[in-house]
């Protein structure tokens, strides 16, 4: 969903356009476009839909929420993110509730956490994140911790791992990266987190593996 066709995003180069990969045949196929242009989105599904969160549009930052619908391929406007920023991470929680991390959100660098509660279409402000960063990674373990991975501060990459709790809205630290990395892709597999590629002064390959308590 969304994207950029260039690398420095001049104005009118976010996209639209939602493309959808089927794993079984190896093609994809071109489906509905959002109702907005946007590059450095958030991305996430719950419950059979799509959110599409934030993001930057090459003139500002947006705070609108779309929700696709595979069933039907399209796209509804939901209750916006309380703080329009882009750069910023986006995941499912164990709890059915969506939380958009970090980010910028044009004068500063963000530690805001908020969640979206698709099932009434609100909005809520959470902790703020100790670390402020953008482009960093995040995944939920079983247990329902959500940890945020790396991430770039003053165009320094960053270590960091640090561990919200959505039940009592707790943020702690966990071990850290060996090498800073922004733009980091994760996933967990197995209890292990694997942070996959990003920028750690150049573009890099490297794997890292962590496995969780």
């Amino acid at each position: 969903a969304g994207g950029s066709v260039s690398r420095y995003e001049p104005n009118n180069t976010c996209l639209s356009r939602l493309d959808k990969y089927d794993p079984l045949t190896n093609t994809w196929t071109l489906m509905a476009d959002m109702s907005i242009r946007r590059c450095h989105l958030g991305a996430v599904a719950v419950g059979g839909k799509i959110y599409v969160i934030g993001g930057t549009t090459g003139s500002g930052f947006a705070a609108p929420v779309e929700e696709y619908d595979p069933a039907t391929n399209t796209w509804t406007l939901k209750a916006s993110m309380p703080t329009p920023r882009g750069q910023l991470t986006v995941v499912a929680g164990a709890n059915g509730k969506i939380y958009a991390i970090g980010g910028y959100d044009g004068a500063r660098v963000s530690k805001a956490v908020e969640e979206y509660d698709p099932a009434s279409n609100t909005w809520r402000r959470m902790t703020n994140m100790p670390t402020a960063r953008v482009v960093l990674a995040s995944v939920t373990a079983s247990n329902g911790l959500i940890y945020a991975v790396g991430g770039s501060y003053n165009y320094s990459e960053l270590r960091i791992v640090e561990v919200f709790d959505p039940v009592v809205d707790i943020w702690t630290t966990a071990t850290s990266l060996p090498i800073g990395r922004e733009s980091p892709g994760a996933a967990l597999i197995n209890n292990r987190i694997y942070v996959i590629g990003g920028f750690d002064g150049s573009y890099t390959k490297t794997v890292f593996v962590g496995a969780l308590p």
